[in-house]
């Protein structure tokens, strides 16, 4: 399953230090696309009894890709593009490209804590023993006379996919505390509501066809019903806003008017209040299809399409 994956043509799964298990559904991608890994392959998925690691992680004796062999390659790559453009003459392609690399290489030294059970082996190695080592009771191995659990990661499919993206809603408005990002989501949200008011059908026919695709999935009567609801509090306040025959404020959400005066004085509580049925419906699209995704076949196809449809504004 290509779909529900977020690895990118050139990066794979090495990059992140994610479990390849399961990549591709067990097909080749490179049928896809040349530059995208082969099929995974047994030893991969075993422990190295020397470093109590995934063999994906950092063992290179074997004929696999290795994280470990990623950053490897990625400084090599970083520190010949610097000296080119230092030394040899090259252009500023060639910093961008040595820093490019960098920070891959670094992104996946961060992910080595974020996507193992790195803290947790630590933490039972300092003494800390009520800690969940994220594996198995039975899989401790002697690694160099001693008893410990093996350092893994963990997969990234279809449903992992979707909370990444539409987690990311909650971010943007979690982040919009202070007043200059108040005024920023303001204009967004202006712009968007102004833009159906002014009779410009297109968050409209978004709206719509979200219910209309949500409607297709088993099971999603309720957050059906839930966006039908929010469209209609969408359309009433957008005809408050009209009523109150002040044009700059036609089409703006919360009854905000669009002079930098008025922008001053919004409480950044009252838009919390109305954005937040927003989260709660983003929050429940989540759940909904996360419980399913999984059980029918092919229905990760449609989390492209509901990528489509924006939730939130962005800030």
């Amino acid at each position: 399953m290509l779909v529900g994956s977020r690895l990118s043509l050139t990066q794979n799964n090495q990059e992140h230090i994610d479990n390849p298990k399961n990549y591709a559904d067990g097909e080749d991608a490179r049928k896809y696309d040349p530059r995208l890994r082969g099929p995974v392959l047994p030893e991969e998925l075993s422990i190295d009894i020397q470093s109590g690691m995934k063999n994906y992680i950092a063992n290179e004796r074997g004929n696999w890709s290795t994280s470990i062999g990623y950053v490897k390659y990625s400084l090599t790559r970083s520190i010949h593009f610097g000296r080119l453009f230092k030394h040899g003459g090259g252009s500023q392609d060639d910093l961008f490209e040595a820093f490019r690399c960098l920070g891959q290489a670094l992104h996946t030294c961060e992910d080595f804590s974020a996507h193992s059970n790195y803290i947790e082996l630590s933490l039972i190695e300092l003494g800390h023993y009520n800690v969940f080592p994220h594996v198995g009771v039975n899989t401790m191995i002697n690694l160099r006379g001693k008893q410990v659990y093996p350092l893994v990661t963990g997969t990234f499919g279809g449903v992992d996919f979707l909370h990444s993206v539409l987690g990311e809603a909650s971010d943007h408005v979690a982040q919009s505390e202070t007043q200059s990002e108040v005024q920023e989501m303001q204009k967004a949200l202006s712009d968007a509501s102004g833009s159906a008011t002014r009779g410009n059908p297109g968050t409209e026919q978004q709206a719509s066809g979200l219910i209309e695709l949500l409607s297709k999935v088993p099971g999603t009567s309720g957050i059906c019903q839930e966006a039908r609801s929010l469209q209609r509090d969408s359309q009433a306040q957008a005809i408050s806003n009209q009523d109150q025959g002040d044009p700059s404020r036609a089409g703006l959400p919360f009854g905000m008017g669009s002079n930098s005066s008025s922008a001053q004085s919004i409480n950044p509580q009252a838009i919390y209040a109305k954005i937040y049925p927003i989260m709660v419906f983003r929050d429940n699209v989540m759940r909904t299809i996360s419980s399913i995704v999984s059980h029918i076949p092919g229905l990760e196809s449609l989390i492209d399409k509901v990528r489509a449809y924006k939730l939130l504004p962005k800030p």
